[in-house]
């Protein structure tokens, strides 16, 4: 009897899509810790993507580095996190629009590969 294949393995793509739905932005009333922590999390959303897409050590690096040894999408990185790196390092406390702002940043970042994505758009829990 055979045995049946194992589905593939998501792509970094995908992976980085399922990790940016699952990331609940803080409320307009969130405290200081709470949009601390979303901007961590989404920061190290976007590192894990650069390791598993480009094989970067992307923990070590610092903004500028990433940027400069990331061979796609530039912009939609250095953006995402320098606004990652103000809330982490300056105590800047961005509005609540600017938080889907900045993910859509790292969305515009991982999908520069132009790899195919299968609903990356859709909330968590949403009907397929």
């Amino acid at each position: 009897m055979p045995v049946p294949e194992a589905p593939p393995a998501p792509s970094p793509t995908e992976l980085a899509h399922a990790e940016l739905r699952a990331l609940e932005a803080p409320a307009e009333e969130a405290d200081a810790a709470a949009v601390e922590r979303f901007y961590i999390a989404l920061a190290e959303i976007v590192r894990r993507y650069a390791t598993r897409a480009f094989g970067v050590d992307a923990v070590v690096h610092t903004t500028p580095e990433l940027v400069a040894v990331v061979p796609r999408g530039g912009d939609p990185l250095r953006e995402c996190l320098f606004a990652c790196d103000l809330v982490k390092f300056a105590a800047d406390r961005p509005v609540a629009a600017a938080h889907e702002k900045a993910r859509a940043r790292a969305r515009s970042f991982v999908d520069a590969d132009g790899a195919p994505r299968a609903n990356a758009e859709s909330p968590v829990g949403a009907a397929s």
